[in-house]
């Protein structure tokens, strides 16, 4: 209650005037004040149906337009292998960049592994 609305209410009591119409002055604002807690208590369930609903329905208008697909790594062709910098050679090649030492090619072509068979022999060796 505010400080003129008390000093009236006191007024209004120290004046002796009518009971009745304090009564009804009181009834009055009390009945004004619960309507004004529910309103306000309604307006918050309100608040919290449709502020939820408006979130859902904005994030469903603003999907990415086209789908996000993921591919899988497959094995680059060697033509592909050109452009990322990496140079294929053949085994023939390979043998000829490493002359007079022994080494072998183990495995299926595609994935094979060189193998230095001198260093094999030195690990043999006590």
């Amino acid at each position: 209650m505010r400080k003129s609305d008390q000093e009236q209410l006191l007024a209004e009591i120290l004046d002796g005037g009518d009971l009745d119409a304090l009564r009804a002055a009181s009834l009055a604002r009390g009945l004004e004040a619960i309507r004004r807690r529910r309103r306000r208590h309604q307006l918050e369930i309100l608040a919290a149906v449709i502020i939820p609903l408006l979130v859902i329905f904005a994030a469903a208008l603003h999907r990415p337009s086209k789908p996000v697909t993921l591919v899988a790594a497959q094995s680059t062709p060697a033509a592909a292998a050109d452009v990322s910098g990496v140079k294929y050679i053949t085994a023939q090649e390979l043998f000829a960049l490493f002359p007079g030492r022994p080494i072998a090619l183990i495995g299926k072509p595609g994935r094979q592994q060189v193998i230095f068979l001198d260093e094999i022999a030195r690990a043999d060796r006590p």
